[in-house]
């Protein structure tokens, strides 16, 4: 007997077969490559898109950028809006395709209209920065808002942080902590930010009122799932002991694992334990290696840390050049102790020729800014110094606003001025009163002057 088979029959057997080889994880890559293949040239787009991302793994012995951009053309033509965002990351980073940053707005913003919300939060990224498009921030905000609305987490982010610094949005910590919740409630690894961000918000009571318990589990959450800037500051909280019960041991495991994650400011912390011996004992050498490890990955407090080293000759041999080198790119990056370890050696004349005037402008620089210690040394010149620099009234108002910094010296040299009567007027009560508040702050050689005569 002689049956017949429709050819429409044939071509659907034919298509769940293929189907089945394609979906199946199990099927032999190059059997799944072919079926997939076969089912995106007959019009099926969902399947071009994988064969799209086969092509286009950089670890894929198959790795063919041009074949990816052909494959993510189909399923786009086809309706499927992720083989449109595929190609349009192709478009803007010239991958296979000519760059065409126009080309890959459009397909962008086609995916953003059709409800893809991280695709608008990309796009909102491109009008921020002004690639393809002319820079406009109005734009990327409302996109960075459309994103949140539809539930992605970096899109609230950028927002919160748009609104909490008044960038082009006006000031409101208020709303900004409101945003950083929404980001954190969402939960997945992009709501990481939001929830470190609304850490710091307990922890600083901005926008909230402060809770610093609140804060601590809310780093922890964060630093459990990978967030390692929660744990650089959950460590920090464990080493002062705010939140937390004060645990040392605590606060060098959160720093280590934030170090291994690359969290360059936790390697210099980690540096400061080792040198310190706070919660492991004392080693000089392998402080002086995650100092070297920081300033590498440009964290500039490492690179001060590491200067400070070279300069004192500690774990390390001793070298000025160095030192010098290292102080100077710390400054050059903004870091104010930097600037104010270069001064000191421009002062001192080590490692180069000295040079007051070279200090001055350093001290000045960084006293400004509101590193005090500077300040301090600024008072020092203009109180020490030989004409034209020595300057007693300048040298007053700098151990003033660093008294009132905190510094113990600072009070106790200007306790001095005042007992003289140089650059302000005399004033013996005044002075006693500086130095008390030098010896309360911790200034050994202002409780002598206290107890000896007045």
């Amino acid at each position: 007997m002689c049956l017949l088979v429709s050819s429409t029959a044939l071509y659907s057997g034919y298509f769940v077969y293929q189907k089945r080889r394609c979906d199946e994880a199990s099927t032999p890559l190059s059997v799944r490559v072919a079926a997939c293949e076969a089912l995106c040239r007959n019009g099926n787009s969902q399947p071009c898109v994988w064969v799209g991302d086969h092509y286009d793994t950089e670890d894929s012995l198959d790795r063919n950028p041009t074949q990816a951009a052909s494959f993510y053309e189909q399923a786009c033509r086809g309706g499927e809006l992720t083989g449109c965002k595929r190609l349009g990351k192709l478009y803007l980073d010239g991958i296979g395709v000519a760059k065409d940053e126009a080309k890959a707005i459009s397909l962008f913003r086609r995916t953003c209209d059709g409800g893809d919300m991280k695709c608008c939060s990309f796009l909102g990224v491109l009008y921020e920065q002004g690639r393809g498009v002319e820079k406009n921030m109005s734009k990327a905000a409302k996109l960075y808002q459309q994103a949140c609305d539809g539930g992605v987490a970096s899109g609230c982010y950028v927002v919160a942080t748009l609104i909490q610094e008044g960038k082009h949005l006006d000031r409101d910590p208020a709303k900004a902590v409101a945003l950083f919740q929404k980001a954190c409630d969402i939960g997945d690894q992009e709501s990481l930010g939001g929830c470190n961000e609304l850490g710091i918000a307990y922890k600083n009571g901005e926008g909230v009122p402060q809770d610093l318990t609140k804060a601590a589990m809310i780093f922890k959450r964060a630093c459990d799932r990978g967030r390692f800037t929660a744990c650089s500051n959950l460590a920090r909280m464990y080493r002062e002991g705010r939140g937390v019960e004060k645990d040392m041991a605590r606060a060098v495991a959160l720093s280590q694992k934030a170090c291994d994650g690359d969290e360059m400011e936790s390697c210099t912390d980690l540096g400061i334990f080792y040198r310190d011996g706070q919660g492991m004992p004392r080693d000089l050498t392998r402080a002086a290696a995650l100092f070297e490890r920081a300033c590498g990955k440009e964290e500039a407090s490492g690179c001060v840390f590491l200067g400070i080293f070279y300069r004192d000759g500690q774990g390390m041999p001793r070298d000025l050049t160095r030192a010098v080198a290292l102080f100077e790119r710390a400054c050059d990056k903004g870091e104010l102790a930097g600037c104010m370890g270069l001064g000191i050696l421009y002062r001192d004349g080590q490692g180069m020729p000295r040079d007051l005037i070279k200090a001055v402008a350093l001290f000045e620089q960084a006293c400004d800014k509101g590193e005090i210690r500077s300040c301090v040394n600024l008072g020092s010149i203009y109180n020490n110094a030989d004409k034209p620099l020595k300057d007693y009234a300048k040298a007053a108002a700098l151990f003033q606003k660093a008294c009132e910094g905190g510094q113990e010296v600072a009070c106790f040299n200007l306790s001095l001025l005042y007992r003289e009567g140089s650059g302000v007027g005399r004033d013996l009560a005044r002075a006693q009163r500086l130095r008390q508040r030098a010896c309360d702050l911790g200034y050994a050689g202002s409780c002598v002057a206290q107890k000896g005569p007045r």
